[in-house]
């Protein structure tokens, strides 16, 4: 989108504009640059806001947290690591379940799941959920029910050190994070239909 904003829609409004001997000629491609430099802020600023910035691990899949889903204004009641939206690529975290469960028991607050997931002050580090993640996660078996085998081997392939996997719910396509001893990858593969 950005890209058809500046090489293809700028160009075409400064040959609409453009006429040799035209006195507010400056004034016309000053104003196509200023419309072009507007449009491709506004288009910068929407696709910051709606970049995925955490993996949320909530004890049974993975969550996609968008920029936008997050209440920044709390962002000084967050602990420092959850405190800034990381600049290159999503983070994984963890759910902190203790305080989630301390939220669902307290009746007079009401519970809401997505208000939840998406506040950094219920955040942990994912080791942390470690345990949890590998009681939850899934045999490989389980996969080709929803993907083809050579898919599966391809990807295997690349991650040897894999041994289980948990889904990822996320709002355009659900995916699959591989885990093992030292870390987790996301991959494209279907968890279920």
């Amino acid at each position: 989108m950005l890209i058809l904003i500046d090489i293809v829609i700028g160009p075409l409004f400064g040959w609409l504009v453009y006429k040799e001997g035209k006195k507010t000629l400056k004034f016309d491609i000053s104003f196509v640059i200023l419309l072009q430099i507007c449009a491709f802020s506004y288009g910068f600023y929407t696709i910051a806001q709606g970049r995925p910035v955490w993996i949320v691990y909530d004890s049974s899949s993975f969550i996609i947290v968008k920029n936008s889903d997050i209440n920044w204004q709390d962002s000084n009641l967050f602990k420092s690591e959850f405190s800034k939206a990381p600049l290159f690529g999503p983070k994984f975290v963890a759910l902190d379940l203790q305080k989630k469960y301390i939220q669902i028991n307290n009746g007079s607050l009401g519970y809401d799941e997505n208000k939840t997931i998406r506040n950094p002050l219920n955040y942990s580090d994912l080791i942390k959920a470690k345990q949890k993640m590998d009681d939850f996660s899934i045999p490989f078996l389980v996969l080709e029910k929803y993907n083809d085998a050579k898919d599966i081997q391809n990807i295997l392939k690349k991650y040897p050190k894999a041994n289980r996997w948990v889904a990822l719910s996320a709002p355009v396509q659900d995916m699959v994070v591989l885990i093992n001893q030292e870390n987790v990858e996301v991959v494209d593969l279907k968890p279920w239909n």
